[in-house]
């Protein structure tokens, strides 16, 4: 039985100004409670990372599944439902847009097309994903919104543009560029990988821990001397993200071989 008010406790640091955590919240109850599917709308990785814990840890025999249209996607929605419901269909819930124009006399970014979006008064959480190509882009979003962008959006920044929708099975590789670096460090305390994988003095790490600028698998950690596990990812603000994806043994020395993958910013 999910306990509301335990949540609410254990996960302060998660609700928004929007009030999207809290909206989701509720269709996790609601699922529960009335055995009612529910989809949320598209959230934060560090949104999707607490409701999946969420729903792992306190609510029994429900279902929390992703939809975020591309392969790797930060953005999704959640579908919460029953073990005994019927899946379901992602083309019932978004919809994914293909833009394409002229690429000789303009070039459009991230920025430009959810800027063109927000400004035809769209919300931020009814739209996932937006992947830009060398002479496309695409972008998921809410169902129901699919044919009054259709209809509405022709330009993006400087360039007049077409758009049309598409299978979901069309959707773009999205391309994340990670550099591996194998390193060594005296601990797997927090600050110790910061400092490795950034080239940091432990004093440099210690002052972006303590002033909040670091998060660990989405959430804030304040502690220095924190416990990394394989796996873990670090995000620092004004850095960049990392994950540590194995741990080697040990040297002679007594130093553990760590290897990071770093995001390319």
């Amino acid at each position: 039985m999910i306990n509301k008010n335990a949540i609410l406790k254990q996960y302060a640091s998660f609700i928004d100004a929007d009030g999207l955590f809290l909206k989701t919240l509720d269709d996790l109850v609601d699922t529960e409670a009335y055995f009612e599917t529910n989809v949320s709308d598209f959230l934060t990785p560090d949104l999707i990372y607490c409701f999946e814990q969420i729903a792992s840890r306190y609510a029994d025999e429900l279902l929390c599944e992703r939809l975020g249209g591309f392969n790797g996607a930060e953005r999704a929605r959640l579908i919460f439902r029953t073990e005994y419901s019927e899946p379901v269909l992602p083309h019932n819930t978004v919809g994914l847009l293909e833009i394409t124009y002229n690429t000789k006399f303009n070039k459009i970014e991230h920025k430009d097309v959810l800027g063109a979006l927000m400004a035809m008064g769209i919300k931020r959480e009814k739209i996932g994903d937006i992947v830009i190509a060398e002479k496309n882009a695409q972008v998921l979003v809410s169902k129901e919104l699919e044919d009054y962008i259709c209809m509405h959006l022709d330009q993006v920044g400087r360039a007049s543009i077409s758009i049309r929708q598409i299978p979901l099975d069309q959707a773009l590789e999205r391309a994340i560029e990670t550099q591996e670096m194998m390193t060594t460090v005296k601990s797997l305390r927090l600050d110790a990988i910061i400092a490795a994988g950034y080239n940091l003095s432990r004093s440099e790490t210690q002052k972006l821990i303590e002033s909040e600028r670091v998060k660990v698998n989405h959430q804030i950690c304040s502690k220095t001397d924190y416990q990394i596990d394989q796996n873990d990812m670090i995000s620092v603000r004004g850095f960049g993200r990392m994950i540590l994806n194995a741990i080697e043994g040990t040297t002679k020395k007594d130093r553990i071989r760590v290897i990071l993958s770093l995001y390319k910013r």
